[in-house]
């Protein structure tokens, strides 16, 4: 069965504003989601069989300085579907998909490991929807079904717990997934320097 992968990614100088506040250069902040987004691009290709990975991306143009070299997934932009919410992106553009399932995951995770792509492929053939919450209870990883492509609007603050608690509310059978250790976002200095100390980046 193949896996269907949607990297959403914002690149710079749309995505990664906290981390202009916070005082980090243009170089810098281009560098990190470079960096971040071409590790997940090489772990999914490499570790992940039958996987067809697509990029969801804000500015396709600005996107592809952020590719690897070594594959190259196809890129979508997200000006198809012109709705101020990654959520509504995501909705739309599954919904013009014939694809039975999907693996959403977030182009700035510092620590994804296979296997949790893995458990949650294989979740979703008893669940309708799965989430893994990342270390700040956002959301670094979706999978789910056909019938939950209508229902993605709950990204932001306390993400994980919005997606399950909505997803139970309309019916749907939820499982969470908790990576061990927790998945790691970069959204600031912060987190960037925790993943340093960690050996991740």
């Amino acid at each position: 069965m193949t896996i269907n992968i949607v990297i959403p990614f914002k690149p710079f100088p749309q995505g990664k504003t906290r981390l202009t506040k916070n005082g980090m250069n243009s170089e810098e902040i281009v560098s990190l989601q470079r960096q971040l987004l071409q590790r997940n691009i090489r772990l999914l290709s490499e570790t992940i069989s039958l996987s067809a990975i697509h990029v969801l991306a804000t500015n396709s143009f600005l996107a592809k300085n952020y590719m690897p070299s070594f594959v190259t997934p196809p890129l979508i932009t997200s000006d198809l579907y012109p709705h101020e919410t990654l959520g509504k992106q995501l909705e739309d553009f599954l919904q013009n998909k014939k694809w039975d399932n999907a693996i959403i995951i977030v182009s700035d995770l510092s620590n994804l490991q296979p296997t949790t792509v893995k458990a949650v492929q294989s979740l979703l053939s008893i669940y309708d929807g799965v989430v893994v919450p990342t270390a700040d209870e956002g959301t670094g990883v979706l999978g789910l079904r056909k019938k939950v492509y209508p229902h993605l609007d709950y990204f932001g603050e306390k993400s994980a717990e919005k997606f399950v608690s909505r997803w139970e509310k309309e019916n749907f059978l939820v499982a969470e997934f908790h990576q061990t250790p927790m998945l790691l976002d970069i959204d600031n200095l912060s987190d960037l320097k925790n993943a340093r100390e960690k050996g991740y980046l």
